[in-house]
C-alpha cells in the first residue's frame, strides 16, 4: 500500500488572519518505507511571518521573499499528491483542519 505523509509551515496559525504556507514536505511510503519520491518546496506567502512562527520554524521574512509563490509550484504539488490517487492515501499531520484550510485557500 502506497501513501503519501505531508507537512506544511505556515505563517501563523489562523486562515482568518490571512496566514499561508511558507513550506511543503511530502514523501511516499509502500508498505510503510520510505521511497525515493519526495516532494519539498519553500514559499513566498507575500506576508510577514508572525513572531510565533519565526520562533516554530525560524524561516525569516528574508528568506521567504526569494522563494516561489504557491501559484508557481500548484501543479506539481497536486500532481504528486494525485499521482496514482488509486493506489496513494493521503496523510496529514499536526494541526491537519489548519493545513487543509490553507491548501483550499491557496488552490
Amino acid at each position: 500500500m502506497k501513501e503519501v505523509i505531508l507537512d506544511t509551515e505556515t505563517t501563523g496559525l489562523e486562515v482568518r488572519e490571512g496566514h499561508r504556507i511558507v513550506e511543503i514536505g511530502c514523501i511516499e511510503l509502500d508498505n510503510y518505507v520510505i521511497t525515493s519520491k519526495k516532494f519539498h518546496c519553500y514559499l513566498n506567502p507575500e506576508r510577514k511571518v508572525s513572531e510565533q512562527a519565526l520562533k516554530v520554524h525560524g524561516y525569516s521574512d528574508e528568506f521567504l521573499s526569494s522563494q516561489k509563490k504557491f501559484k508557481d509550484i500548484v501543479d506539481e504539488f497536486l500532481n504528486f499528491i494525485k499521482k496514482n490517487k488509486k493506489k496513494k492515501q493521503l496523510y496529514l499531520i499536526f494541526l491537519c483542519i489548519l493545513k487543509i484550510k490553507l491548501i483550499k485557500k491557496e488552490i
